[in-house]
């Protein structure tokens, strides 16, 4: 059949047998067995047969190559008039498949999630969530940061460290096969996955800390006091941002501070928030010595950055103040109640129960029972979600209100307690047990000055097995539809499920995002932001959606389960996959107007999870301004998912995609002097030359 992608692409495509894609694994080196085998499995291919190639498939996990292949084919053509058996690899099929299929092939579209005719297995979003969180870190760490700036430096003279950054690449692939990203392996498997995303993460740590180094010091700074520093805010996207900076600046000892003031290089002065400020020490390297911690005197700081320059920086004056008299404080967009907070585009309220009232100011609407805790009983594996028989749901209940971190640049509002839970499942799995266990929870909601996002940090301390835990936002947004961010594409899915009585694994209820999830009517609607928490519901009462923070089984595989019919794999317990101890979780919350794409919430998502960076610097010489940017796209709906230098030439890539359902021209803006710009590929060979000017159009 021909797969048409969401831009209209077509690729010829092949139904895998329905045993899988193992129908002729471990075949017996007797040839009558192995001919009922094969004649089997050559039937359900016909069935259902569009071309005169069949695909057998001798393999399975984990198997070595039969060496009685060669000789059993030669064998098994006395046994067959009309078809040839014959000992072949993949390509060769593919080609000869599409030389002898029909005419006029079906045509398919959208994702193929069916669980009619073979199991899909898509609870292993959520299956060791600590595992997805770890490989978004790095994932985003190489791809937002270390490329880029590697690709920056590398165009201003530094050398481009490519084989660290394979190396660190390396080490995160290598954690992506199936069973392992999915979470869905033996406990070993997943420990050894930890000590890769740290070898991952800490070469691309050390790889990006000498891009930015390399860039800070070619810009010329030759305006400052000797109680001042310079501090170099840096953005990595490709569009200019206003973002929420929290750095510690640390001046030498000798300069006594008890604040500072916060300035633009015109002079104006930027509201910001002291969080802290004291004695600290400092960390300098020597080439030819040991290292020297020396003391400095530091100060805590929070504030709005605006108009960070896209894929560049900007440079802001941090200067020291000692004074006795009381400070004024500046006044922002910023209150604070004893159970609210607020900024210029929401009012967020705690309720008795601990859940939260938002009103959307923009929109004019009010958003009730959101952040709400709902935990259920898990009866299943690794693989798939399966509730017991008699379950037991639990909304939590957090009773302890408080407001933190109060100032001019954000606000934090806490809701705690604790969630009684039973301790895991009764022998007979059918229900959960009657005895419980406290499990503490507590979420910090924060609002930054004038930043359209509400961020959410929780932390459960996970005391009991066999349950799933999901945080509910309520929407009450009348629509048959939700988005989810997919790869290079926003999926529009249907809420409504669709009857799978009968189906070798039942319709699931949860679904996948890689970043956001939204629902809106056209008018107005509610994005669910995260890091590393690829699983949601949306439940049909209030349109709710439902994020899955937590769940936790024993078993790497069951066959007696509610949702789906037999053994995904071996049948192991995996204690670890209980997921017990402390866990801190990442979500943010957009209330928008109109659809996700005309609210940019792609690139909001993108820009809630690129950390912002900075870097200090006293005066120095250099060529570059102190506010740049290198490369700017501009155009409604784009993004950029990559710039890095070309694997095999010198030449910079710049790779765009369109996520909306609707055409899109932009343009890309260049702060270096360019030569040629070729249209590339995904493998990045280039063929065609295209016309520049200011820009590619």
């Amino acid at each position: 059949f021909i797969w048409q992608g969401p831009d209209g692409t077509e690729l010829f495509a092949v139904h895998l047998p329905k045993a899988g894609y193992g129908n002729a694994v471990s075949l017996s080196e007797d040839v009558d067995q192995a001919y009922k085998q094969i004649k089997g499995a050559i039937d359900d291919l016909l069935s259902r047969e569009t071309s005169k190639s069949l695909l057998l498939l001798n393999g399975s996990d984990h198997l070595y190559a039969q060496l009685h292949i060669p000789h059993l084919a030669k064998e098994l053509n006395k046994y067959f008039k009309d078809i040839e058996i014959k000992q072949g690899n993949l390509a060769e099929y593919i080609d000869y498949a599409k030389k002898t299929a029909k005419p006029n092939l079906n045509k398919v579209t959208g994702e193929f999630r069916s669980g009619k005719d073979a199991p899909i297995l898509q609870s292993v979003y959520s299956s060791r969530m600590y595992i997805k969180q770890a490989n978004e870190r790095c994932e985003k760490q190489l791809e937002n940061w270390v490329e880029p700036t590697a690709s920056l430096a590398w165009l201003l003279g530094r050398d481009y460290p490519e084989n660290l950054i394979w190396t660190s690449w390396r080490w995160l692939l290598k954690n992506q096969p199936h069973d392992s990203i999915c979470g869905c392996s033996i406990d070993q498997v997943h420990k050894e996955m930890l000590t890769r995303f740290d070898w991952s993460g800490q070469i691309a740590q050390e790889v990006m800390n000498k891009s930015l180094d390399y860039i800070t010091e070619k810009i010329k700074i030759d305006y400052l006091k000797k109680d001042e520093l310079a501090l170099v805010v840096f953005n990595p996207l490709p569009y200019p941002i206003d973002e929420n900076v929290e750095v510690r600046i640390k001046f030498p000892k000798e300069i006594n501070l008890n604040r500072v003031k916060i300035l633009t290089i015109e002079g104006d002065e930027i509201p910001y928030q002291l969080k802290g400020y004291g004695l600290d020490y400092k960390i300098v390297f020597r080439p030819f010595g040991g290292p020297q911690f020396p003391e400095v005197n530091y100060a805590d700081i929070s504030f709005t950055a605006k108009d960070i320059p896209a894929c560049g920086y900007n440079t802001f004056i941090i200067k020291a103040i000692n004074e006795v008299k009381i400070f004024k404080e500046y006044d922002t967009d910023i209150r604070v109640g004893r159970d609210y907070i607020e900024n210029k585009y929401y009012k967020i309220s705690a309720e008795t129960n601990g859940t939260l009232t938002i009103v959307d100011k923009l929109n004019d609407k009010i958003f009730k029972n959101c952040n709400r805790f709902v935990d259920s009983g898990d009866a299943g594996d690794e693989y798939t979600y399966s509730p017991p028989l008699n379950d037991k749901i639990i909304v939590c209940r957090l009773d302890n209100i408080s407001i933190q971190d109060i100032g001019p640049a954000e606000a934090t509002l806490i809701v705690s307690g604790k969630m009684i839970l039973p301790v895991g499942l009764k022998p007979d799995r059918k229900s959960r047990e009657d005895k419980k266990v406290e499990c503490p929870v507590e979420s910090k909601i924060k609002l930054f000055s004038e930043v359209q996002r509400i961020e959410f940090k929780t932390t459960f301390d996970n005391q009991c097995h066999d349950h799933c835990l999901k945080v509910e936002f309520p929407t009450n947004i009348k629509t048959d539809y939700v988005y989810a961010e997919g790869h290079f594409d926003v999926i529009k899915r249907s809420i409504k499920l669709p009857d799978s009585e009968g189906w070798v694994e039942k319709v699931y209820k949860t679904a996948h995002n890689s970043g956001f999830v939204d629902i809106n009517n056209g008018k107005h609607g509610m994005a669910i932001l995260n890091k590393g928490l690829p699983e949601y519901e949306i439940i049909p009462d209030n349109n709710t959606v439902a994020l899955t923070l937590l769940r936790s089984v024993g078993w790497l595989s069951r066959g007696d389960l509610e949702y789906r019919k037999g053994n995904a794999g071996p049948s192991f317990p995996t204690p670890e996959a209980q997921c017990l101890g402390e866990y801190i979780f990442y979500y943010a919350l957009i209330p928008h107007q109109g659809g996700w794409d005309d609210a940019r919430i792609s690139q909001k998502t993108r820009q809630y999870k690129t950390k912002i960076l900075t870097k200090q610097l006293k005066n120095q010489p250099g060529n570059l301004s102190d506010k740049y940017s290198f490369i700017e796209l501009e155009g409604d709906y784009l993004e950029i998912s990559a710039i890095k230098k070309n694997e095999f030439e010198d030449k910079l890539v710049v790779r765009v995609y369109n996520p909306a359902d609707r055409e899109a021209t932009g343009k890309i803006k260049l702060g270096f002097d360019i030569h040629k710009v070729y249209l590339g590929r995904l493998d990045e060979s280039y063929e065609e030359k295209l016309p520049y000017d200011d820009g590619v159009k």
